[in-house]
């Protein structure tokens, strides 16, 4: 029998994605003086970046009504 579980394969997906850019900031931040930089830079604007899409989404699928 199949679970009912309460995350997607879309959820999956955008956790590996995330992760995967979150990752890559650490492993390609340039060597010199700005690596702390690059890597607080991603860190912060993910979040920033999802919560602005999840915002939009909330507005289209309520018709802007707050």
């Amino acid at each position: 029998m199949r679970s009912a579980g309460l995350a997607s394969w879309r959820g999956h997906l955008g956790g590996l994605l995330a992760g995967a850019a979150v990752t890559a900031a650490y492993a390609y931040a340039p060597r010199n003086g700005g690596r702390a930089l690059v890597r607080a830079a991603a860190c912060v604007t993910l979040p920033a970046l999802l919560a602005l899409c999840t915002w939009a989404k909330v507005v289209e699928l309520t018709g802007g009504a707050a």
